[in-house]
């Protein structure tokens, strides 16, 4: 079995316990299968986004338009006491959703984590993170003209402080033509195991 057919096995199968959480959103990529992604809203956001946009004016962009990503961005392994915040978040979010539906001795590995900055005219190229298990997008500033985020089968998730997006990392993802400054992400993946 191939890794997309895979990871689609484990989406159809978590239908069955994702009807509990009202934050669930279906990209429909064939007919009949439609995947889940599932936001979340930080509860701390506004003071938290606040650190982390300080922390941001000292980090460097040495990923500027060498990826997907046209736009500037960290290198793959960012951090900070306020990204790490965040990232203990979104862990916390996503392994109490797949305690439910997995052994006692699954793990989720938070593996990568980029600071993404759009200004005006910046977007990102329809991609994907086969390579991962979940990939998430943290809106951490989004004035007003902030780009959404726009998955395959064109769902839009539009962009929200504090609001984190987590999808199946094979699922294409784009980021259209921003039409303001500093619009900041963090975005990461993650891995899956059991010990």
């Amino acid at each position: 079995m191939d890794f997309v057919n895979a990871n689609i096995l484990i989406m159809n199968k978590l239908q069955r316990v994702s009807n509990m959480y009202d934050n669930e959103i279906r990209v429909p990529l064939a007919e009949d299968l439609n995947v889940p992604i599932y936001t979340y809203v930080h509860p701390y956001a506004e003071e938290l986004n606040k650190r982390v946009m300080k922390e941001v004016e000292g980090m460097t962009f040495p990923m500027t338009n060498k990826t997907n990503v046209k736009a500037q961005m960290t290198d793959w392994r960012t951090n900070s006491p306020s990204i790490e915040t965040i990232i203990t978040w979104i862990h916390s979010e996503v392994y109490s959703f797949f305690q439910h539906s997995h052994p006692r001795d699954f793990k989720i590995d938070m593996k990568e984590s980029w600071i993404a900055r759009y200004n005006k005219g910046d977007r990102a190229i329809k991609h994907n993170h086969a390579a991962a298990w979940l990939s998430y997008v943290y809106f951490v500033n989004c004035p007003k003209g902030s780009s959404p985020l726009i998955f395959g089968g064109g769902k839009k998730v539009n962009a929200e402080e504090g609001k984190v997006v987590v999808f199946p990392a094979f699922i294409d993802h784009e980021v259209p033509e921003n039409k303001c400054d500093n619009r900041v992400v963090l975005a990461g993946n993650m891995l899956s195991s059991y010990s």
